[in-house]
């Protein structure tokens, strides 16, 4: 039903006739594995209906398509090793929204785009490509400079929020977010904040605004003017483009989300991508199956790697799952830890929406989005 919906959306934005495919232009910089995954099932789904899609993109797609172009970014940025200011990722648990924001994301975010700009066959067709399109398809997760392609080929512009939402979308779609219950997406608050959570809150998320208008816009600003600085006439400003979106799609489900205003062009759409369940492997059927007294699931996800956690939080929660009845299943890349206990299994790679859809799968452990 979900992703009927997002069809319609996306169908609804343009102007064609309805028996006319559309031509679509995909544009998604930053090379996040797990991102790729909610992206991958929407221009399927668009695909498998006809329509058009050519795609900038890091990965390729899971399946093949004869009305699919893909233009690859290669090689893949390693942000990992050229973007992040710390040694070990574990060390973001303890940075400042600042470093958070500037070293973090803004540099991640400029410097992944920069990347994409750079590649000869990106350029190569920002620079010559003469197609039509009828709709932008775009991340919405720092490559704000890419929103230029809708000024280049005169059309609306649709954005994917995989990491759901975040508190400068609001303002974008008219919306002022209330800070007195809305809480930023870095801070550990509820939308029941004590009288000084909510100023810090406050302060936190009016920060924000200032540093993304006044340091990091410009310099996406910058980047947009050095790439399509040949297009004929006047170029818009990428804030005034930012704020010409048709609508955001989050990766975000209501029920788990704060209490927050609504618009029409923020929409949720939380689990678009997720499968219907496959078999699992023998082995791992089995060990569930026996999960008498339930299991949980443990992964937090491919950027963050167990196998790099540090010895003393590694050697706490082996503890604490020595002491359970319940069975574990741990995504833990270098499938050896010393003195296991039985209940735990361990593996590099895991199918995880199958292992979810098994019914003594009761808990899930997981990063919530890093």
């Amino acid at each position: 039903m979900q992703m009927k919906f997002l069809c319609f959306l996306l169908v609804s934005a343009l102007s064609w006739h309805h028996s006319e495919p559309a031509r679509i232009l995909g544009v998604f910089a930053f090379p996040g594995r797990s991102h790729w995954m909610m992206i991958d099932a929407i221009l399927n789904e668009l695909l498998d209906r006809g329509h058009e899609v050519t795609c900038i993109a890091n990965y390729p797609l899971s399946r093949r398509h004869e009305n699919y172009t893909e233009i690859r970014i290669a090689p893949i940025y390693d942000f990992w090793k050229e973007s992040v200011k710390v040694d070990s990722i574990y060390e973001l648990t303890d940075i400042s929204i600042h470093r958070m924001l500037v070293d973090f994301l803004y540099s991640l975010g400029l410097e992944t785009t920069e990347h994409a700009f750079k590649r000869e066959n990106v350029r190569h067709f920002l620079r010559n490509d003469k197609s039509r399109f009828d709709l932008i398809l775009a991340e919405q997760f720092y490559q704000e400079s890419f929103l230029m392609l809708a000024h280049k080929y005169r059309a609306p512009v649709v954005t994917v929020g995989t990491f759901g939402f975040a508190q400068y979308m609001g303002p974008l779609m008219g919306m002022m977010n209330m800070w007195s219950h809305v809480p930023h997406e870095f801070l550990p608050y509820t939308d029941r904040m004590s009288f000084w959570q909510r100023m810090y809150n406050s302060a936190t998320s009016a920060y924000e605004l200032l540093l993304r208008s006044f340091y990091y816009m410009p310099r996406q600003e910058a980047m947009a003017l050095e790439h399509f600085g040949h297009l004929k006439g006047p170029l818009p400003k990428v804030a005034d483009l930012e704020r010409q979106v048709s609508a955001m799609l989050l990766n975000s489900y209501a029920p788990l989300t704060s209490t927050r205003a609504k618009v029409p062009g923020l929409i949720q759409v939380g689990g678009l991508h997720i499968k219907e369940p496959k078999p699992l492997p023998t082995d791992l059927q089995k060990f569930l199956d026996d999960a008498h007294d339930g299991a949980v699931y443990f992964s937090l996800g491919t950027n963050l790697r167990s196998a790099d956690m540090p010895k003393d939080k590694l050697s706490a929660i082996l503890t604490v799952f020595r002491s359970m009845k319940q069975r574990i299943v741990w995504k833990y890349e270098d499938e050896s830890i010393p003195n296991l206990p039985g209940n735990v299994m361990i593996k590099s790679w895991l199918p995880q929406s199958d292992i979810l859809a098994h019914p003594n799968v009761k808990v899930f452990i997981t990063h919530g989005g890093l």
